[in-house]
């Protein structure tokens, strides 16, 4: 990989810690061509990264640490996912153009790469196959998690 900005971030998405990643989702030449469109952002414990019913769409890579997905009801609050790193968070409210479903806290200090709306729509003018590529990785990763009915409610 020419460009080393993403490298450990490919890497941990080519052997990835959460048992619902998707192994290998991009090719090597695009992730050199997404690093331009990705902002790092450094996870420090019980940081909230985003809550429920914000109107924030952005796709989270995440390269190290952990995530909590969680909501809040009269009970208080519910774990419902931890994601790990080599896998995408925060997809349901980036492909379907809607406010958070849940809240994302970090659990343990890491850095993800976050993509947003407006930087996603430049990479498509720009880039089309690598966009189709990264919705095709966040559509995989919800439909992934809205199979399995513990992890359902984490679908943010």
């Amino acid at each position: 990989m020419s460009n080393m900005r993403l490298a450990d971030l490919a890497a941990a998405f080519a052997a990835p810690l959460d048992p619902e990643a998707i192994s290998k989702p991009l090719a090597a030449n695009h992730w050199e061509l997404l690093a331009g469109f990705l902002t790092p952002t450094n996870l420090m414990e019980g940081e909230t990264l985003f809550q429920r019913y914000r109107d924030e769409r952005s796709l989270y890579f995440l390269e190290s640490g952990r995530v909590t997905i969680h909501y809040e009801n009269e009970k208080g609050t519910l774990r419902v996912a931890l994601v790990s790193s080599g896998t995408v968070f925060g997809e349901a409210s980036f492909l379907g153009n809607m406010p958070r479903q849940a809240s994302a806290q970090v659990a343990t200090a890491g850095r993800a790469w976050q993509l947003s709306r407006l930087k996603f729509t430049e990479l498509y003018q720009r880039h089309p196959s690598v966009a189709l590529d990264v919705v095709q990785l966040a559509s995989a990763t919800l439909a992934r998690r809205s199979r399995d009915a513990r992890r359902r409610r984490a679908i943010a």
